[in-house]
């Protein structure tokens, strides 16, 4: 199954690409900091039977111009080209809701079925509102909503990041916290520029944004399987210029040049993928890389065999190596203790190449290469199968059949 990636003229959820249930969003690992209920009812208003998770993980990597460490006291710090850091303490976000939208024609949204199905064939599934805090040292997704959708297809789910409704009081789920209420995402920590003093920072964004991702094909909720979904939001890529270089959030505001290029980096660091295994990867690409990796695999070939002694250097040795790979292929003839001098390799009858024996210990060694290199004698010749001689002046000294793998196509 596969998740289309929905095009908007916004850019903030960006994304998805497969499919599955586990969401994860992150430039870190997230946790639960609140959420309104563990459960939610199918659309008939009974328990929904089927497990479905929600999380976010650390989907951030280093592009090679800037670094990035992790600490274990759950801060990130990141570093520029010109030696800027920027030590990122929390990070956190409201996602006022998460919504599941089923597939119309489902069976299981027929009216006889689901005597409250609406027009569209079905009634829809919300989870939220949550605040999100990211564990910025955490390395594998971390659920934030753990519940049950009922079995059947859903074909589109909506991810919508936002500030608290307007509320006479403290909304339940921010209770027991200092978040503030106009707020959809909040940012703390110390910016410390090149060669000068260090400043603590919080920066804050109203930012509202909403994306409708869609199933293609439809999402297939069983209940003794459990999809999973990947979030991955670049925390690191927030805070910078197009050169990489660090921005100082306390100077980032509405009103400064670097207020729209900050937001415009949030809503361009999600990106979302397939993560069945939940292990924060995408899975299509590591399934390419699996095949890449059988491929590369069947298509290797290595043979190797010693040579016999049949001349007068009665403690000379040596052996043959074959090696083939899906770019290139090597053939090696190796001998020690062989009398000094020049030698030739002799392969099916035909002189290929020169062995030129010096020092102490008799070593020397070709090596024939597929496709040809400079400094070694190009491999125009399949060595499988046939007679190899090392021999001088026509004695033999070495010699032997090198092995064959079987039908190998060149």
């Amino acid at each position: 199954m596969s998740l289309s990636r929905f095009h908007s003229n916004e850019s903030f959820l960006h994304l998805i690409r497969h499919l599955g249930g586990l969401l994860v969003l992150g430039g870190l690992a997230l946790g639960l900091v609140a959420c309104d209920g563990s459960t939610v009812a199918g659309p008939d208003g009974s328990e929904a039977d089927a497990p479905v998770s929600m999380a976010f993980s650390d989907g951030t990597a280093s592009d090679g111009t800037a670094s990035t460490r992790k600490a274990a006291s759950g801060q990130r710090t990141l570093i520029d080209p010109d030696g800027n850091q920027l030590r990122l303490d929390r990070v956190e976000m409201v996602v006022r809701e998460i919504e599941l939208d089923r597939a119309n024609g489902d069976e299981n949204c027929a009216p006889e079925n689901r005597p409250d199905a609406d027009e569209d064939g079905c009634a829809e599934v919300e989870s939220g509102p949550v605040l999100v805090s990211l564990p910025l040292d955490g390395d594998a997704p971390a659920v934030v909503v753990d519940t049950t959708l009922p079995t059947g297809r859903w074909e589109e789910v909506e991810f919508d990041v936002h500030k608290p409704e307007a509320e006479s009081s403290t909304p339940g789920f921010l209770e027991g916290t200092d978040f503030p209420l106009e707020t959809s995402i909040r940012v703390q920590g110390r910016y410390t520029p090149a060669g000068a003093a260090a400043q603590d920072f919080t920066y804050t964004s109203d930012l509202n944004a909403e994306r409708e991702l869609a199933f293609e094909p439809p999402l297939e909720v069983t209940a003794d399987n459990t999809n999973n979904v990947t979030f991955s939001v670049n925390v690191d890529a927030w805070f910078r210029r197009a050169d990489s270089t660090l921005v100082n959030p306390a100077r980032v505001t509405d009103e400064s040049s670097f207020g729209e290029v900050v937001e415009e980096n949030i809503e361009s660091s999600i990106e979302g993928f397939e993560d069945d295994d939940r292990d924060g990867r995408d899975d299509e690409e590591e399934n390419e890389e699996d095949e890449e990796d059988e491929e590369e695999d069947e298509n290797e070939i290595e043979i190797e065999t010693a040579l016999e002694n049949v001349g007068p250097d009665s403690d000379a040795t040596g052996e043959v190596k074959f090696e083939k790979d899906a770019n290139e292929t090597e053939f090696k003839v190796e001998v020690e203790d062989l009398t000094t001098g020049t030698y030739d390799v002799v392969v099916a009858d035909t002189t290929r190449g020169e062995l030129d024996v010096t020092g102490d210990e008799g070593e020397a060694e070709v090596e024939f290469r597929r496709p040809s290199e400079e400094g070694h004698p190009p491999l125009d010749f399949d060595p499988r199968g046939q007679r190899v001689v090392v021999q001088r002046n026509g004695s033999s000294y070495l010699e032997g059949t090198m092995p064959t793998t079987g039908d190998q196509d060149e």
